[in-house]
């Protein structure tokens, strides 16, 4: 089965998944520290920095990851808010077929 990471940071979830046997077909994260780690680790997927560069998930995407984004709430952000443009309801409008109703329950869970 293949997975789509969103604000996939160092690819934590999607190694659990790897290790499960499934495959990473594309990974979105801004840092680029963090993307070099994802292509060592994820060498046959694509790596996009924001998840605005990713209009449509792949075909075949059963699945979907998303890493909390944290550069508005880390030590190394602005930290202590979320501010709505970093926020991810903003970054789950970027792809039409994940957001916003997954952004809704987050937010209100």
């Amino acid at each position: 089965m293949a997975v789509a990471g969103l604000f996939a940071g160092i690819g934590g979830l999607e190694l659990a998944f790897a290790e499960a046997g499934y495959d990473a077909v594309v990974l979105s994260e801004i840092d680029s520290s963090a993307q070099s780690v994802l292509r060592h680790r994820f060498p046959r997927a694509t790596v996009v920095g924001d998840i605005a560069g990713i209009p449509d998930l792949p075909v075949g995407v059963e699945i979907v990851t998303a890493g909390f984004p944290c550069q508005n709430l880390s030590m190394a952000g602005h930290g202590a808010v979320l501010l709505p443009s970093l926020s991810a309801c903003e970054k789950c409008r970027g792809s039409r077929q994940v957001g916003p109703r997954p952004c809704r329950k987050v937010l209100n869970d």
